[in-house]
């Protein structure tokens, strides 16, 4: 039974650890995204048809892929961990089940984390849209 409550104390904490990953990920590419659109908007010097704001934008979009996929994965390894402390649940008498009482509206979190990285992703791809339109004319031959 000891064992049990080890167990149901390390998926615990490995679920809250990959929980805090996700937020830390998130809050440091998501205010990278505002700072970089920041100085974007307001800073006079760059011009949207700079190599500069194309590759910025290329760059931010990966980035944004990137932890859209680093969310999903450390969603789905939170999950698989909470699902394991259900079970310990299930097996450990008088445990108080504090996984299996939870009211929420599952997945609206999730479904509003997918729409701020579509929005995010949106506005880079215009800022990319722009840049290109701008930039390539110049380079080919047929324009």
């Amino acid at each position: 039974m000891a064992n049990r409550r080890l167990e149901y104390e390390k998926a615990q904490d490995s679920a809250e650890h990959h929980d805090t990953l996700l937020w830390y990920v998130t809050s440091i590419v998501w205010t990278g995204n505002l700072i970089v659109l920041g100085e974007i908007a307001t800073c006079t010097k760059i011009d949207l048809s700079s190599v500069l704001v194309l590759l910025v934008s290329v760059l931010a979009l990966v980035l944004n892929l990137f932890l859209w996929a680093a969310a999903f994965q450390f969603r789905w390894i939170r999950k698989q961990k909470y699902e394991y402390c259900k079970q310990i649940e299930d097996m450990l008498p008088g445990m108080c089940g504090q996984h299996r009482h939870l009211c929420y509206p599952p997945g609206v979190m999730w479904t509003l984390y997918c729409f701020v990285m579509v929005l995010f992703l949106i506005v880079w791809f215009a800022l990319l849209l722009m840049a290109a339109s701008r930039i390539l004319p110049h380079y080919l031959i047929f324009a």
